[in-house]
């Protein structure tokens, strides 16, 4: 074992000159503060090389508040401040002397420093391997005017060339820690074919230092204790990125087909639609051919029965004007014989008066039969418009009063009095209306409510259809309220344009924030200068449905001219464009809004924005919501999304439409009849004024009656009654005869109608038959479909007419559709062009040839790209299988043996040792982890085959674990592949085990148990992982060994101290512990010696103590677990103890 026998210390920390000898196991013991951490640390600058990235001092030595370093060190800095300094200028060295126990060769390793306090850093002056030499302390120094100073670097550097020419060797010098270190574990490694791992090294000295409180004991017994030995798989990484870079290809030429196909699906659509089209409009053509011979028929058979109609009625006509002349001739002698009689005059005056007042009863009773009716009819409307608030008995009620005046009315003889006074007709009707006021505000509100949703619907169905023209041309959608405020300005003249679609962002990175600022300035209308005025005066004067609110226009003669473009590092730089108005009027809003990327820019900047939406502005910080990418405005986008989203908006619109517009018509026809009764003492005034004149002209009437009855002699009476019901009979006849006439006339007219419509459907059958050949002649009927179609238009419509009507609706529907599919066919058509170079020469509306162009690129694709690149995966994929195993897998199944092998003598040194507290006893285990146990069966079937060319069929297919490392991009995946890091294949813990018995594992301990009973595993494990490093084995255990742990005695009892100690001896290390004076009695009976610390301000003092094998026999001898029998004496002390009581 090469042994570090001694320590030399020049100007290090409060040593002036110092040697420390150490033994195979031994300790520096101090109260905390006195600075025992302080000679870990010298050795830590030489075994370590210096390293400051890796050296991790102790923070709270000598108290203090800061981490030392080498410089401190060099100096003496034992506290803060010019006194707390023990030199003012230092050249340190730090001595090891090393001995080969079994050959006794000696080897000095070392450091030469400089520091001085006007100086920040430290200088190395060097780093030294002298072999066959021990340099003693004297060697370092120099005598000069009574005192011992340390020689300078110069003559130290001779003065050891020296003595290594004596010895018969050469001085080693290094500028560099890592080739110093390389040297030093060389030199002292434990055979000569064993190759110290520097890494591995670095990494287990320092976790062993600085042992903290490990959370993952699988990740640290890995790192630790499992030697690091890299798979060699160069070639087979590169295998695998060429096959990741045809994976590549190939995705990105699925991802084309995919796109392509989502495009040729939309244009899919297209031909289903116009087949759709096609087949309704050419069943409802033949329908209309059906149709026009129906008519045909029935215009046939209706010609024939209007001519008959017109025989029958024309005969009719010719015996009623034989009837009238009959009358006529007893009317005329009737009349001469009357004129004859007395008092003839009197009676025909009475009787010209007579027949007007009874024409003008008859019209009032009209008048208030039509009143009453109006008050009455409404109320059924209303109840079929189901309003919620209206039940049926409501309106009933409300309908009641009107309906018994109105049979009242109708059962009245001619010349009656009414059934009630005009003053009472007033009162009732008049209560009746104030009654239902209440309800006629109902229905009001709910017509204008109903308006108003209409309103809106069709404001929302114009703004999608805009919207949708604009993203269709590939520009932004806007807000309603700009697209109505840029119809009423375009109506009137005035070419207004959004700002948005008249600039753009250089870097799109900066387009969200922008936007988020700007807010609705980017949707702000670009006025001409000549038009602003009118504009102005429009957007003032729009009113009440047509009010719009919150829209901005930017006026063209206020938008700055810039005479000097914008600062690069301004917002206002990002925007550019050819519209200088648009892009003055955006820079105006930006400002001086700078961009900025850092809190700290953001915090110091007057007014800055940041990519991701932080703002500063007058003094504060305000995070903005970022757009969505579908709601951004400025410049053209993909709009394909949002594209469909709007025509699902359009037919909700539609829908919306066809269910309101219905609703809204019954409203306002029931709005419409209960107007009038709006004002109830109005229309009980109309109702009360002819009343009164009905109830004065049949006064009047009457009087007129009585008094000619008493005036006309009885055969006067008898002889105006006679010719009064000739006059009858002949106003009748002439009635008669008239009605004839007009019969005829319509009669005759509507036979010479039919017999002309007869022509024209003859003339139209022609035409109509050849539109239904023409129109199954369209390649996108389906004579299938026609006949589907046939069956169920036959099966629900009884008539040819309803079928044509429905067929002709389906087609204009699917025409519909065809409107609304092809802006965003062309839409997605044109992206896809636009993102993989595809040249369209072709119109936006030829949806045939866009169908026809992606079926030759699907072709393509499929049939060429995207074959060739698969074949050349599968080869690829192919080749590194092979690779894999014939060269990875063998590397890594020996890398498997070895830890096996490794965990096993590890295991094995434990078994020997003592036990730890409670009769423990810890073992290493490793198992395969669940994720890669396949892989790891196929590599040992690999390993076991052998190498021949059928190797992949004799050990199985390859497993989806390995194919997953192939194809989850594992040429990136570095450490983190175990194809890279055989460890990686494992799950390792440390066991801890009582009489042969598992009782728990290091991991469960920690998650439940304190600090101290952590401690002797990390030890353990701590101990393994550094005896590793050093390349020690069973067959060979020497070597370098060294083990540097600091608070060793702190929360470990005697018993796992022991055990600890005897297990890292036992490893091939020589240990060196650091712990408190406090742990002094744990430790002296596991040590050699130990070296004490004194020290008082800037003095310290060591001391070196050697225990003896009587002394540490001593100190073991009250330990339980040596001395069993102590257990049987304390027992029996304590059972005579509790019978005494």
């Amino acid at each position: 074992m090469q042994r570090l026998e001694c320590v030399h210390l020049v100007q290090f920390f409060l040593f002036e000159a110092q040697t420390l000898e150490l033994d195979r196991t031994c300790a520096i013991i101090a109260p905390n503060g006195a600075g025992k951490s302080a000679l870990l640390d010298a050795l830590q600058i030489v075994l370590l090389g210096a390293d400051r990235t890796r050296i991790r001092f102790n923070a709270q030595a000598g108290g203090s508040a800061r981490a030392r370093s080498i410089r401190d060190y060099c100096l003496g800095t034992w506290r803060s401040g010019e006194d707390g300094r023990k030199r003012r200028t230092a050249t340190t060295y730090i001595s090891l002397v090393f001995r080969d126990e079994d050959t006794g060769l000696l080897l000095t390793a070392g450091i030469a420093l400089g520091a001085s306090a006007d100086e920040p850093e430290h200088r190395v002056y060097g780093q030294y391997l002298a072999p066959g030499v021990a340099l003693t302390l004297e060697d370092h120094l120099e005598r000069a005017n009574g005192r011992e100073l340390p020689l300078a670097w110069a003559t130290f550097r001779e003065l050891m060339a020296r003595r290594c020419r004596e010895a018969g060797t050469g001085l080693e010098l290094h500028s560099g820690g890592e080739r110093f270190l390389r040297d030093l574990l060389y030199r002292l490694r434990a055979a000569p074919t064993a190759q110290p791992d520097l890494n591995a090294y670095r990494k287990a000295f320092q976790n062993a230092l600085n042992l903290q409180r490990v959370e993952d004991v699988d990740l640290f017994v890995r790192t630790l204790v499992a030697e690091d030995r890299p798979t060699d798989i160069a070639r087979f990484r590169a295998l695998l990125e060429t096959f990741r870079q045809l994976k590549e290809r190939i995705e990105q030429v699925v991802a084309r087909i995919a796109s392509a196909e989502g495009v040729d699906a939309q244009y899919e659509k297209i031909a289903r639609e116009a087949t759709r089209a096609a087949s309704c409009r050419a069943l409802a053509a033949e329908y209309a051919r059906d149709l026009c011979a129906e008519q045909i028929e029935a215009a046939e058979d209706a010609c024939g029965q209007a001519e008959r109609q017109l025989e029958d009625t024309r005969r009719a006509l010719a015996e009623a004007s034989l009837e009238q002349q009959s009358v006529e001739d007893a009317h005329a002698q009737a009349s001469a014989r009357l004129q004859g009689s007395a008092g003839y005059g009197e009676q025909a005056q009475f009787d010209a008066l007579a027949g007007r007042d009874r024409a003008e009863l008859a019209r009032l009773r009209r008048e208030l039969a039509r009143g009453i009716g109006q008050a009455r009819e409404p109320w059924l409307a209303a109840a079929r418009l189901e309003l919620p608030g209206l039940d049926a008995a409501v309106l009933a009620q409300a309908r009641s009063a009107w309906q018994h005046w109105h049979d009242a009315l109708a059962e009245l003889p001619a010349e009656a009095e009414l059934p009630w006074e005009p003053a009472e007709l007033f009162s009732r009707a008049q209560q009746a209306l104030v009654a239902v006021q209440p309800l006629i505000a109902a229905i009001d509100g709910h017509a204008r409510a109903l308006h108003a949703r209409v309103d809106e619907a069709r404001g929302r169905l114009e703004a999608v259809r805009a919207n949708q023209k604009r993203l269709a041309a590939g520009q932004a959608e806007l807000n309603p309220d700009v697209l109505r405020l840029m119809g009423y300005l375009h109506d009137e003249g005035i070419a207004a344009r959004p700002v948005c679609d008249l600039v753009r962002v250089a870097d799109p990175a900066w387009q969200g924030a922008i936007e988020a600022y700007l807010r609705s300035n980017v949707e702000a209308l670009l006025i001409p200068a000549a038009d602003e005025a009118r504009a102005v005066k429009l957007y003032r004067a729009l009113s009440g449905g047509r009010s719009v609110y919150g829209v901005k226009l930017a006026l063209s003669s206020q938008c700055p001219r810039e005479s000097e473009p914008p600062r690069q590092d301004s917002v206002a730089a990002l925007l550019q464009g050819d519209s200088v108005e648009a892009l003055g009027f955006l820079r105006r809003q930006l400002g001086e809004l700078r961009c900025v990327d850092s809190e700290a820019e953001l915090i110091a900047a007057r007014q800055g924005l940041t990519r991701d939406g932080l703002l500063a502005k007058g003094g504060s910080i305000e995070r903005l919501r970022l757009p969505a990418p579908g709601e951004l405005k400025i410049g053209a986008s993909d709009n394909r999304a949002r594209l469909r989203v709007l025509r699902e908006d359009m037919e909700a619109a539609e829908q919306a439409l066809r269910q309101l517009e219905p609703a809204l018509q019954r409203a306002e026809a029931c709005q419409r009849g209960l107007a009038p009764l709006a004002d109830p003492a109005q229309f009980a005034r109309m109702l009360h004024e002819a009343a009164l004149e009905h109830r004065q002209v049949l006064r009047r009437y009457r009087e007129a009656l009585d008094g000619r009855n008493a005036a006309l002699h009885p055969d006067l009476l008898r002889a105006a009654e006679q010719l009064r019901e000739l006059s009858e009979r002949l106003a009748a006849c002439r009635a008669g005869r008239d009605e004839l006439l007009r019969r005829e006339a319509v009669e005759d007219g509507e036979a010479k109608r039919l017999l002309r419509l007869l022509d024209g459907l003859r003339a139209q059958e022609e035409l109509v038959a050849r539109r239904a050949v023409d129109a199954f002649r369209d390649a996108d009927v389906d004579p299938n479909r026609v006949e589907r179609l046939r069956e169920e238009m036959d099966g629900k419509w009884p008539t040819l007419k309803e079928r044509s009507e429905r067929c002709e609706e389906r087609a204009r529907d699917s025409d519909r559709q065809l409107d609304n599919l092809k802006p965003e066919a062309w839409g997605g058509l044109a992206q896809y062009a636009k993102d993989h170079g595809l040249s369209l020469e072709l119109a936006p509306g030829d949806w045939r040839a866009a169908r026809a162009l992606l079926a030759g690129e699907l072709a393509h694709l499929r049939e060429s790209e995207l074959a060739n690149y698969q074949r050349q995966a599968e080869e690829a994929y192919a080749t590194a299988t092979v690779t894999f195993r014939s060269n990875v897998a063998s590397a890594l199944y020996d890398n498997f043996s070895k830890l096996k092998y490794q965990i096993g003598t590890l295991n094995r040194t434990l078994r020997a040792s003592p036990a730890f507290s409670n009769n423990e006893r810890y073992q290493f285990t490793f198992d395969v982890a669940p994720e890669y146990r396949e892989l790891h069966r196929f590599i040992q079937r690999v390993a076991d085959v052998g190498g021949e060319d059928n190797l992949f069929g004799s050990a199985g297919e390859v497993p989806a674990a390995f194919r997953e490392l192939i194809e989850d991009n594992a040429s990136q995946r570095g450490a983190a592949s175990p194809l890279d890091d055989y460890r990686r294949f494992f799950r390792f813990e440390v066991e801890i085990r009582q009489d042969d018995r598992r009782i728990g594992s290091l991991s469960e301990r920690m998650r439940s148990g304190s600090g101290g009973e952590h401690r002797a595993p990390l030890y353990v494990i701590a101990g393994a992982a550094l005896a590793a490093a050093y390349g020690k084995s069973e067959a060979h255990p020497g070597g370098l060994g060294l083990i540097l742990l600091d608070e060793f005695g702190d929360k470990i009892d005697a018993q796992n101290a022991r055990a600890t100690v005897d297990y890292l001896r036992s490893l091939g290390l020589q240990l060196i512990l650091a712990a408190p004076d406090t742990a002094q009695g744990t430790l002296s009976g596991v040590l050699d010696s130990y070296i004490e610390l004194f020290r008082d301000g800037d003095l310290l003092q060591a001391e070196r103590i050697e225990v003896g094998s009587a002394a540490r026999e001593l100190l073991l001898s009250d330990q339980f677990d040596l001395h069993p029998e102590l257990l049987a004496v304390e027992a029996a002390r304590i059972a005579a103890a509790r019978a005494g009581a």
